[in-house]
């Protein structure tokens, strides 16, 4: 194999089908796989949490029955979507979410660590096969990383190794976005610019959480002091009107987490106020949300 070029970058490779950096590349790649394999490992069976949202609110604040009504009003609601299987489907999904959440089972952790095992057994499976090498092992990723490590010189011999690389790198990226989740943007408050027509914007204003300055996706103002905006605009946080998505994520700014079903029951038993804008979306209130929040939490606390 002299000569031939690397598949994976075009560059010379002298006897295989890897050049001497992508050996290297692909060598830190299964380290680093076999280090944030454990931290997946952990964050599967809920012994670590992920990223800051992850923390907000832990599973039983999130699905604690609401005390004051009926049993049937508790059932999930069909997510909206215009194909009824599909919505039944992302009902049950989500209610098997719930359920593995409910002990400490983190689905999508888990479903990658499976997924990861997986694609390196086969790997080496494949080497074994076709280079005559035994492999004894139990299976864990860290021990897989370590064969691959070990015999690297017959996975670059592969005429896929490419697609191992490719692979490798697919897997640490799902892993390190599923671990560092981003840190969620800080939520200041509703635009108080005045338009044109004399109406407020209201458009959310988000912000990097080490900004100083955020402008109006709405209206396109620009503000300077975020600090002294928010203390303004938390002064009259109960006269808010904000769409769904805004709310929810106000809620969960100001440390009232809801989830999108909790606030379609809300508004299907009328306990929080609407209204309409004239192009057809329509607003909730924020005090309204906000005292639902708390007397859920008061429940909660006298039922302990």
């Amino acid at each position: 194999m002299s000569g031939i070029e690397c598949v994976r970058c075009g560059a010379k490779a002298n006897s295989a089908f890897l050049c001497s950096r992508c050996i290297g590349r692909t060598r830190r790649g299964l380290r680093d796989l076999a280090g944030l394999a454990t931290h997946l490992a952990e964050a599967a069976v809920g012994q670590t949490r992920l990223g800051d949202i992850g923390r907000h609110t832990p599973y039983r604040s999130r699905h604690e029955l609401d005390g004051e009504a009926s049993l049937a009003s508790q059932i999930e609601l069909l997510p909206e979507c215009d194909d009824l299987d599909e919505a039944r489907r992302r009902r049950e999904q989500g209610a098997l979410r719930k359920l593995l959440a409910a002990g400490g089972v983190n689905e999508r952790a888990s479903s990658l660590h499976s997924d990861i095992a997986n694609m390196l057994t086969t790997w080496i499976r494949d080497l074994c096969e076709t280079r005559g090498i035994d492999w004894t092992g139990t299976g864990r990723v860290g021990e897989l990383c370590a064969w691959l490590h070990l015999h690297i010189d017959a996975l670059a011999g592969h005429e896929a190794a490419d697609e191992f690389c490719d692979e490798l790198d697919e897997h640490l990226g799902h892993i390190r976005r599923l671990i560092n989740r981003p840190e969620p943007p800080r939520f200041i408050g509703p635009c108080p610019a005045v338009k044109a027509d004399g109406a407020r914007c209201g458009t959310a204003l988000q912000a990097p959480r080490r900004a100083t300055t955020a402008t109006c996706p709405g209206c396109s103002t620009t503000y300077d002091d975020l600090d002294r905006l928010g203390l303004e605009l938390l002064a009259g946080v109960d006269d808010w009107w904000l769409c769904r998505q805004d709310l929810i994520m106000a809620l969960h700014a100001l440390g009232h987490p809801v989830t999108e079903t909790r606030l379609r029951q809300w508004r299907h038993r009328r306990r929080i106020r609407e209204r309409v804008l004239p192009d057809g979306t329509p607003e909730y209130h924020f005090g309204d949300a906000r005292r639902m929040v708390e007397r859920a939490i008061l429940s909660r606390n006298s039922s302990a």
